[in-house]
């Protein structure tokens, strides 16, 4: 039981660090838009979108590949250099110099020099933060939950602090480089620390000798190769991909207000993502060698956690609809932007009931059938993209929700099949009152900003 007493203290540190995160993230986007025109946030966030799509692009499924083989990378020092050194650190680090090789050329010789931004910087954040997800991947999966979630916390508000206090008590516009360049330094000195941090990790591991497995190689390749491929054709549906798709079809104004609403939808992701998600992983990864009644047993401890995180959101979003729409009006288009952000989050819903099936696969090392699954999912969304025509932008969002829906439900039939697994809906009166008044509150504090 003590790796549930760790799963849940992770839990609780994961939640009220995300919470907290995800909050100050959302209102920095907030007062980023009442700062700037549309096209300017629209371009700002088509850059983030491309800069976090190349990192999960250059990862070679890294980020995902790692619960699997924990038991394996902290059996001792000896097995940690091989096996994680290796086969993630320095192949990650290989991958990152080389592709920042290659775009550095290309720029240079392709692409015109911006007046607006440097465009070196967006190409060193792809190093920097790709190598920073790595190891804060890993530190999640050992149960690093408290130490991780600080050290995002104080850089991320390190982060607003460098932009907006030139804002504030100099008037210093709002630009891409003031937006980018202590971004990277944040970037940077999250990798330094995460390395640390990592570093102190490995030197309280045994000294003993450690014979790994002679088919540890061939297993690590096989699982990355098929998360790496999966989680391009996931990308696919989130804004990293779709806000650069519609600012290449609509304009930077259509992209602004598809990023607005993706963030919203990605704040709900990344909550869901570092709770249930780090938390789930590291839980299972323990219970790789265990017998599948305690494998069925975490499977349903993390689908009632997810539950109620889901259940949340829907109270959340109902609560503050009005709010939302309140502030769409300073923006843009209040239907649109409305439309955007409920398309948005009812993806993002259906993405988070994927993560623990996803897990569970990945754990079982049974990549290849999420894989192809995903391959499935990948044709119908490119045939929705190709006979979409001049279609609008709202209805291609629709299609792709039937998309996802169709996507999981293959996947949760599959699972249960195989393992006899499926959620559990359990959710406490507790719980639903403390969601209406966290619900309440933000509502509350969005009408004052707005």
């Amino acid at each position: 039981m003590t790796y549930y007493k760790r799963f849940h203290q992770g839990i609780r540190w994961n939640l009220s660090g995300s919470i907290f995160y995800e909050s100050l993230k959302i209102l920095h986007q907030i007062f980023l838009l009442k700062s700037i025109s549309i096209p300017e946030y629209g371009q700002i966030g088509t850059t983030f979108s491309i800069i976090y799509l190349a990192i999960n692009l250059s990862s070679a499924g890294a980020f995902t590949s790692i619960p699997p083989f924990t038991k394996i990378f902290t059996q001792s020092k000896k097995a940690f250099r091989i096996s994680f050194g290796i086969y993630f650190i320095i192949q990650a680090t290989t991958l990152s110099l080389a592709s920042l090789t290659i775009a550095l050329l290309y720029t240079n010789n392709v692409l015109p020099s911006s007046k607006h931004l440097n465009l070196y910087i967006p190409l060193f954040i792809i190093v920097t933060e790709g190598l920073r997800m790595l190891l804060r991947s890993f530190l999640h999966t050992i149960f690093q939950n408290k130490t991780t979630i600080l050290i995002d916390t104080v850089l991320f508000i390190s982060y607003l602090a460098s932009v907006w206090t030139p804002y504030a008590l100099f008037n210093r516009a709002i630009t891409l480089n003031l937006i980018f360049k202590p971004y990277l330094i944040i970037s940077l000195l999250g990798f330094i620390l995460f390395a640390f941090t990592t570093l102190k990790t490995y030197k309280n591991l045994p000294e003993e000798e450690t014979t790994l497995p002679k088919n540890l190689w061939r297993r690590i390749f096989k699982a990355r190769s098929f998360n790496y491929f999966t989680r391009v054709t996931k990308h696919i549906f989130t804004g990293n991909f779709l806000v650069p798709l519609f600012a290449a079809r609509f304009g930077f104004a259509t992209a602004g207000i598809f990023k607005f609403a993706s963030y919203l939808a990605d704040s709900i992701k990344g909550i869901i993502h570092v709770t249930v998600g780090f938390s789930g992983g590291a839980l299972l990864a323990a219970l790789k060698a265990s017998n599948l009644k305690e494998k069925q047993l975490a499977f349903y401890t993390l689908s009632e956690k997810l539950n109620k995180l889901l259940a949340f959101i829907v109270i959340f979003v109902t609560f503050n609809l009005k709010s939302f729409q309140a502030l769409n009006r300073t923006l843009y288009d209040p239907f649109s932007v409305l439309m955007f952000i409920l398309f948005f989050l009812f993806i993002t819903l259906l993405d988070n009931l994927f993560i623990v099936y996803d897990q569970f696969y990945i754990i079982e090392e049974q990549s290849d059938k999420i894989f192809g699954f995903k391959l499935i999912e990948l044709l119908m969304f490119t045939a929705v993209i190709y006979f979409g025509g001049n279609l609008s932008a709202l209805f291609i969002v629709s299609n792709l929700i039937l998309v996802r829906t169709l996507s999981f439900g293959i996947i949760a039939t599959n699972a249960y099949s195989l393992w006899r697994i499926a959620p559990r809906l359990k959710i406490n009166k507790q719980f639903l009152i403390i969601a209406i008044i966290i619900s309440g509150i933000f509502s509350y504090l969005i009408n004052l900003v707005t």
